[in-house]
C-alpha cells in the first residue's frame, strides 16, 4: 500500500500541488467569515436544558445582557455629574436594542423627585434606599452605575460589540469637562475586550510562530527553500481548518484561540520528518526521484499511524458538553489530517522542484545540532535506568500537580491584569458588587404571582 502511494504521488505531483492550490485559495473566502464570538450561547449545546431555560428567559423579558457604566466623582449628587447622567441615559436609551436604562436621573427615585434632581431631599431618598445603595449609587456618594439593558434578540447579538464601542464614545463625550472618571463592564463590553484582544494576539503570534518554524527549518537544513516548505505545509492546513469552520457558521472563541499553535506544531512534524529522510538519502548518494519515493515509503505508515491517534485524541472531545470545547477537538482534528495529507503530496512534489545540486549543498545540520542529538542518544544508552526513573518520578508529581487544579469558569481571568477591560471591571465590582447578571425564573399558577405572601 504504502508503495502504491509513494509511485501515485509521485506520479501525479503536478496534479495534486495543483488541486491543492486551488483548495487554498477556494478555502480563503470561507476563512474570512470566521468571527470572535463569546456570547452565552456558544457554551452550551442546543439539547442543552439549561440553554432551554435561558431562552425561556430571554423570551419572556428580552434581556439580561448588562452593560454597567461606572462614574466616580467626588460627588456623583453634583449638578455638572447629574447633568452628565442625564443626558448620557437619554442618548443611551435612544440606541438601537437598548430595552432601558437604569440610572440617577432615570429611575423611580428621579421620578419622585418631581424634576428636582438637585434637592436634599432626592439625595437623602437614593442614600437611604437599600435597592439604590450598592447597586445604583456608592453608600459614600462618590460612584454611581449607568446600567444598560441591551436585548437579546439576534440582531442585537450581531451588532454587540459595535455598540460597546458606541457606548464608550458617548461616555467619553458626555464627560468632557465635567470632574469625573468612568470604567464600563458588562457583558458585551467583556466580549469586545476579547475580540480585540484574540485579534491583537493573533497579529503578533501568527507571524512570531512563521518566523520562528522558518528559523528552526532553516537552522536544521540550511537551505531557505526547504526551510520555507514546512510554512507552506501549515498555511494550507489553517486555512482549510477556519474554513470549516465558516463553512459550519462556528466562530472563535477563547478557547479555538489554540488551534492555531496546535496546528502549526504538529503539521510541522510531518513535514520535517519528509525533509529530513530525503535529504539524508540524497546525501547518501540516492537519485532524488527514487530518496523521495524510498522515504515516503518508509514514512507513510508511522506518519499516518500517529496522526491517526492524535485525530482520535482530538476527537475524544467531542464527549464534552461544551460547544466550543467539542468545536475544538473537530477543526483541530481537521488541521492534523490536511497538514498529513498536504505532508506527503505537496513536500514531495515541491522536493522535486528542487535541483539536484542544490539538495546536495549544506543540507546536513549543522555540527552542534548532531552534537545535541548525539549527546541525548548517549545519555539514554549509558543511563537508561537513571532516564527511566526521572521519567517516573517527574510523571508522579505532575500527577500531583495536575490534583490540585481547580475547575471553574471566571472569564476575567482570561485577560491579564492590568489589561483596561480588566481594571475598569475590577474598579466596577469593588463600587457595586459586580457586572454580570445573575436570574432566577420563578412562575406561578395564574394569579398567584400578584398575591402579597408569593411577592414576599
Amino acid at each position: 500500500m504504502a508503495d502504491w502511494v509513494a509511485a501515485f504521488v509521485l506520479r501525479r505531483r503536478i496534479l495534486l500541488s495543483v488541486l491543492l492550490v486551488l483548495l487554498a485559495a477556494a478555502a480563503i473566502s470561507p476563512a474570512s467569515r470566521v468571527r470572535f464570538d463569546n456570547t452565552i450561547e456558544i457554551w452550551f449545546l442546543d439539547a442543552d436544558p439549561a440553554l432551554a431555560l435561558y431562552r425561556r428567559f430571554s423570551d419572556h423579558f428580552r434581556t439580561d445582557d448588562l452593560t454597567v457604566v461606572g462614574i466616580f466623582a467626588d460627588d456623583v449628587f453634583d449638578a455638572a455629574v447629574l447633568g452628565a447622567i442625564d443626558r448620557l441615559s437619554a442618548q443611551v436609551l435612544d440606541q438601537d436594542h437598548v430595552l432601558r436604562v437604569q440610572s440617577l436621573t432615570h429611575s423611580t427615585y428621579a421620578e419622585r423627585a418631581d424634576s428636582d434632581l438637585h434637592s436634599a431631599e432626592f439625595r437623602e431618598a437614593v442614600l437611604a434606599s437599600p435597592a439604590a445603595v450598592g447597586n445604583l449609587v456608592s453608600a459614600d456618594a462618590t460612584a454611581t452605575a449607568v446600567v444598560i439593558h441591551y436585548s437579546r434578540s439576534a440582531d442585537a447579538a450581531a451588532q454587540r460589540y459595535g455598540f460597546a464601542d458606541d457606548v464608550r464614545l458617548l461616555v467619553d463625550a458626555e464627560l468632557q469637562g465635567v470632574a469625573a472618571e468612568f470604567a464600563i463592564s458588562g457583558a458585551a463590553a467583556m466580549g469586545r475586550a476579547g475580540q480585540l484582544k484574540n485579534k491583537g494576539d493573533l497579529a503578533k503570534f501568527v507571524p512570531l510562530m512563521f518566523l520562528i518554524i522558518v528559523l528552526t527549518s532553516w537552522l536544521v537544513f540550511r537551505r531557505i527553500r526547504l526551510a520555507l516548505l514546512p510554512l507552506a505545509v501549515v498555511s494550507v492546513a489553517v486555512v482549510c481548518s477556519f474554513a470549516v469552520m465558516g463553512i459550519l457558521g462556528w466562530h472563535m472563541t477563547m478557547i479555538s484561540a489554540m488551534l492555531l499553535p496546535l496546528i502549526l506544531a504538529i503539521g510541522v512534524a510531518d513535514t520535517i520528518h519528509v525533509i529530513a529522510r530525503v535529504t539524508a538519502r540524497i546525501e547518501a548518494g540516492q537519485a532524488r526521484d527514487e530518496a523521495i519515493r524510498s522515504s515516503l515509503v518508509q514514512l507513510l505508515r508511522p506518519c499516518f499511524f500517529t496522526t491517526i491517534t492524535t485525530i482520535t485524541a482530538l476527537l475524544a472531545l467531542l464527549v464534552s458538553n461544551i460547544g466550543p470545547v467539542r468545536q475544538f477537538g473537530v477543526i483541530a482534528a481537521i488541521g492534523v489530517l490536511t497538514a498529513f495529507v498536504v505532508s506527503i503530496t505537496l513536500v514531495p512534489a515541491l522536493l522535486m522542484m528542487i535541483p539536484a545540486r542544490d539538495d546536495r549543498q549544506g543540507s546536513r545540520p549543522r555540527p552542534m545540532i548532531e552534537r545535541f542529538v548525539a549527546w541525548l542518544y548517549r545519555c539514554s544508552e549509558r543511563f537508561p535506568a537513571a532516564v527511566v526513573t526521572t521519567s517516573l518520578l517527574v510523571m508522579l508529581a505532575s500527577v500531583w500537580m495536575a490534583a490540585k487544579i481547580s475547575v471553574g469558569l471566571d472569564p476575567l481571568t482570561w485577560f491579564p491584569a492590568g489589561v483596561p477591560f480588566r481594571v475598569a471591571t475590577e474598579r466596577v465590582d469593588r463600587a457595586f458588587g459586580g457586572s454580570l447578571a445573575l436570574e432566577c425564573l420563578v412562575t406561578t399558577p395564574e394569579g398567584q404571582l400578584r398575591k402579597p405572601a408569593t411577592l414576599r
